[in-house]
């Protein structure tokens, strides 16, 4: 594989896993209004906006 294509599966490999931590953090904390600054991810309160940004 080239750098594009291990880079391609790398950042595939991270949405697979941040979809299992928030899957996770859900049932913890199902409802992200609840989250507060210690237990948002990544200092926000709607973390799926993060995959957006990758």
């Amino acid at each position: 594989m080239g750098l594009l294509e291990d880079t391609e599966y790398g950042v595939a490999q991270l949405k697979a896993e941040w979809q299992r931590i928030l899957a996770v953090v859900e049932q913890i904390y199902p409802d992200p209004e609840d989250w507060d600054s210690e237990t948002s991810l990544m200092g926000t309160k709607n973390p799926t906006a993060v995959l957006e940004h990758i």
